[in-house]
Order: structure tokens, then sequence, then C-alpha cells
């Protein structure tokens, strides 16, 4: 049985959790942590596969980079997504600007992975935040 394919776009502000919230995701680990942290060029394409009982998915993740300097197609990226993530950052007039960017009728939700949220909270709450928001991805696509 082939799987289902979802394409799941993360957008956001630099150092807002996108890609340390794939890492973790992917691999258990967050691999690119602190000041040798390397910013994502364009966008980072990579898959996610999984079940529901007998139905296989596949969830291709583009993680688009926050930095406008390497932003590339910029808001293309996300055309064609059944579901765009917006990383939270805590400056809301700089998540609005990336709300701009989502097309009105593609489904979207903020959730927030950065190190200011994320400040203070044990590896295992850090694991439940990851899984969290792939439990809203789940929630949103199914």
């Amino acid at each position: 049985m082939q799987a289902v394919e979802f394409k799941v776009s993360l957008i956001g502000n630099t150092n807002t959790g996108k890609t340390a919230f794939l890492e973790k995701l992917l691999y258990g680990q967050e691999r690119r942590l602190g000041s040798n942290m390397t910013k994502t060029l364009g966008v980072d394409v990579r898959p996610f596969d999984y079940r529901i009982g007998e139905n296989k998915y596949r969830i291709i993740f583009w993680d688009c980079g926050g930095d406008e300097r390497f932003s590339g197609l910029g808001s293309g990226y996300i055309t064609g997504s059944d579901l765009i993530l917006l990383f939270g950052s805590n400056n809301n007039e700089e998540d609005n600007k990336y709300l701009s960017y989502i097309p009105g009728n593609t489904l979207h939700r903020k959730v927030y992975n950065n190190e200011n949220y994320l400040n203070g909270l044990s590896e295992e709450d850090r694991n439940l935040n990851v899984m969290n928001i792939l439990r809203e991805i789940r929630n949103a696509l199914h």
C-alpha cells in the first residue's frame, strides 16, 4: 500500500526552533545546538513516515529558512502545503509578517519551540513539546 503524502511547511523567524523540532523528531536529539548552529539556506526538505493502524502516511517537511538573506524563493516554498506551521517568536509583529505569507485558504497553526519557550524545561518536557507539535500536525491532517 502506497503512503498518503502531506506537505507541511515550517515557517517563522530565525532561531524559532523549526530545525530543532525536526532534528528532535527525526533523530531524537537536536544535533545543531548553540553558536555552531547553521542557518537553513532556502529550504531543507525531509520526509517523516508513520502509520495509523494499517494506513501508511508520509509527511514531507519543508523547513524554510527564517533569515531573509537566505530565503531563496521565500513564500513560494509554501505553495501547495497541506499545513503550515508558524513557529512563534516573542515578537508578534515579526510573527504577523510570516502569517501574511500564508494564503487565506491554507490550513495553519502557530506553535512554539524557541529557546525562550523551552528555557528551564527538562529533556522529558522538551520531548513532550515535540510530540505535542506532532500531535497537532496529525490532528490537523486527519
